[in-house]
């Protein structure tokens, strides 16, 4: 099997043993408070699903994706996972914060703060999406962020696998399943919407060149009119039970907010 993308898997998931006193400092710390989706997002740096990230992209990361589709040191990267705000004071770098999900009251993550730092969001939107046009879902959505960056590694606090936990495996938990059915070789689909009957197809065509197939649909907020989440894995369940040979076939979620691509393609961490 492949090695993780930038060779290794991040793990910021606070351990059972340090997690008492962990959420204690966090009690202390001033807290941030972020959206429902840049939760997920914390949860997927830790868990490993962006590797090898550690924590939202700092400002010479961003500059270097826009630029040139890589991180600093040149692995590639398309897509910067960020952590706005709508004003830098009260904000120093070298000091911790406690991230926490609107509406909550249990600390998230603790957010070691590294850099403050204003972004250009038409430039970034240009650079990720390929237009500046707030007609493009991605660029309406940076539009509305806040007008300052925050970025450093994070701890994970709260590691709960939400409603779908039986198919929110990690990505260290993903490559274990795969090596336990003796895998060497997997096909991907991620995709945000319930099987169609030319997916059943190509699924088919490419899984008889390799082991295995892993089917990940994604979890969370996507576009208007979409299918709900529970529809769109129920569908899957019965289709792998019907239409493909038994242990073929691995199914799993991605929680996290659908990103729109533009002219670039957006790099598949899922199973790194």
């Amino acid at each position: 099997m492949i090695a993780p993308h930038g060779g290794r898997l991040t793990d910021r998931v606070v351990a059972n043993g340090a997690l008492s006193a962990a959420r204690e400092q966090a009690a202390s710390l001033p807290q941030i408070v972020v959206d429902y989706d840049t939760g997920r997002d914390v949860q997927n740096i830790a868990r490993g699903v962006f590797s090898p990230l550690e924590g939202f992209v700092g400002k010479e990361d961003l500059a270097s994706i826009c630029q040139s589709n890589s991180l600093t040191n040149g692995l590639a990267w398309t897509i910067p996972i960020m952590l706005d705000v709508a004003d830098a004071g009260g904000y120093e770098a070298g000091n911790d914060y406690a991230l926490a999900v609107e509406g909550s009251d249990t600390p998230l993550a603790i957010l070691h703060l590294q850099d403050v730092y204003a972004w250009d969001k038409a430039a970034a939107a240009r650079a990720v999406f390929g237009t500046d046009d707030v007609a493009h879902p991605g660029v309406a959505g940076y539009s509305k962020r806040g007008d300052y960056l925050l970025a450093g590694p994070i701890d994970l606090l709260d590691n709960d696998r939400g409603p779908y936990a039986d198919y929110n495996l990690f990505p260290a938990e993903t490559r274990a399943a795969f090596a336990e059915r003796g895998w060497n070789t997997v096909c991907a689909f991620q995709t945000r919407n319930v099987p169609h009957a030319g997916h059943e197809d190509m699924q088919k065509t490419v899984l008889g060149f390799f082991d295995g197939l892993f089917i990940q649909p994604v979890s969370g907020k996507k576009k208007p009119g979409d299918f709900r989440d529970d529809v769109i894995l129920r569908a899957f369940q019965t289709i792998i039970e019907h239409c493909f040979a038994a242990g073929r076939v691995f199914l799993n979620i991605r929680p996290a907010e659908m990103r729109y691509a533009g002219p670039k393609e957006a790099i598949m961490h899922a199973i790194m």
